[in-house]
């Protein structure tokens, strides 16, 4: 993963329950998301569909901070809970050092 200095940051930083369909839309200027799903796993979707038990990847709680993931301007990303009581955190950044991996 690359470095925390490696980031600019695009917007706020977001933490939200996902009891129910949380969407957002990749703001402009945003090539990558920082994620982290606390409590209970996550299951979300790039494409805009709705994800549910049998579509989109699941996201297991970490511990340990936040992930990263490769984004685009305009993708509309779509998360739900897989279990009772998951929480969502995410911040949209612009990697800005090299390749994205």
């Amino acid at each position: 993963m690359p470095l925390i200095s490696d980031f600019e940051v695009i917007g706020s930083h977001v933490s939200t329950c996902v009891q129910s369909v949380h969407s957002v839309t990749v703001p402009s200027g945003a090539n990558g998301l920082l994620m982290q799903c606390i409590y209970n796993t996550i299951i979300f979707t790039y494409d805009g569909s709705t994800p549910t038990a049998d579509s989109g990847f699941r996201f297991q709680e970490n511990v340990l901070g936040p992930d990263f993931f490769p984004v685009e301007p305009g993708t509309v990303l779509k998360f739900i809970e897989a279990g009772a009581g998951a929480r969502l955190n995410y911040q949209f950044v612009h990697y800005t050092n090299g390749i994205l991996l």
